[in-house]
């Protein structure tokens, strides 16, 4: 059947590469939305279109950062497994990826470098685990932590530390 779903995710993310001799940490919020189809109660295959809000510090001590903002936009497939489906609550696992594009914007820094903003392609892999609670038929819950991977061609890598997931299936 079709299956359609918005959610929420939270992360917090270390940059685990030095760049200009400076460690970056971000955190931030993405927007997702999930269109696909489920072939049968327990899997699940998606478009997943992602709209992504960080915050961007650099260094270790934040009186000493100069944060700029990050808009993301990524669109991959998810994929995901329900292991317990006879049951109200089951947990899930699930894996999304796919190419990524973001906007980046750096409005403290405009004297610095002149210019206000950049753009930078690249690949994202996410994974999560969670519980899902059916709260209508089919109709499902996903409350659950990830850990995501976003690989920049032309910006730092990114490994969230913690993520959490909340989703609704419509």
């Amino acid at each position: 059947g079709y299956y359609f779903a918005l959610g929420v995710d939270y992360a917090l993310c270390p940059s685990p590469i030095e760049s200009d001799n400076q460690m970056y940490y971000d955190m931030g919020a993405r927007l997702h939305v999930l269109n696909g189809i489920q072939f049968n109660p327990w899997l699940t295959l998606s478009l997943d279109f992602q709209f992504a809000y960080t915050h961007v510090f650099e260094n270790h001590v934040f009186e000493n950062s100069t944060p700029y903002n990050d808009l993301g936009f990524k669109l991959g497939l998810d994929f995901r497994y329900r292991l317990l489906n006879r049951f109200r609550w089951s947990p899930v696992i699930g894996v999304a990826a796919g190419p990524s594009l973001e906007l980046t914007f750096y409005p403290q820094q405009e004297e610095r470098y002149q210019y206000q903003g950049d753009c930078g392609w690249g690949a994202y892999l996410s994974q999560y685990i969670g519980y899902s609670y059916r709260y209508k038929n089919n109709k499902q819950l996903l409350f659950g932590v990830s850990w995501t991977v976003d690989f920049g061609f032309n910006y730092f890598v990114g490994i969230p530390l913690l993520g959490f997931r909340f989703e609704i299936q419509l």
